[in-house]
């Protein structure tokens, strides 16, 4: 079993350089097999091999595949590093909250310009997509007294 997803950079909300946006396309893969990811990788029209290809998060295992039909189209493979960190069950142990503090999520309209604020990735244009990861996926944050109320 093989699969692939395209992302569009196009529909992202936040305005990426027009070049790398019209001229690069986002994978993800998944297989049970690496035969089964060449095949995928191997479907006639199904990659634009004369273009820019990115494999986001790739397993190490997919990228003598992905680098051989490369090679074999005509490309070549740069390769950049990440780390995922992975706690399994029973590696951590629970931490007790201290007194006066709360863990709650975060809610994408009243923390969002804190977490801005914070965060060192805050270019022009980032806004709308980190409300949009607050409301789609789980968060968390750790408060301590309230020091004041808005409502407006």
């Amino acid at each position: 079993m093989a699969f692939f997803a395209f992302v569009n950079p196009s529909q992202w909300k936040i305005k990426l350089q027009t070049a790398f946006v019209q001229e690069t396309r986002i994978v993800a893969l998944f297989s049970t097999s690496l035969e089964h990811l060449e095949t995928l990788l191997l479907v006639p029209g199904l990659f634009n091999w004369t273009k820019r290809i990115v494999f986001a998060a790739v397993p190490q295992k997919f990228r003598p595949v992905i680098q051989s039909v490369s090679k074999a189209k005509g490309g070549t493979l740069d390769i950049s590093e990440y780390k995922v960190l992975e706690a399994k069950p029973g590696e951590v142990t629970a931490q007790p909250i201290p007194e006066n503090y709360k863990m709650r999520a975060l809610d994408p309209e009243t923390h969002i310009d804190y977490a801005l604020s914070t965060w060192p990735y805050n270019i022009k244009g980032v806004r709308s997509y980190v409300q949009d990861l607050l409301q789609k996926f789980p968060s968390i944050g750790v408060f301590d007294k309230l020091v004041g109320f808005f409502h407006s």
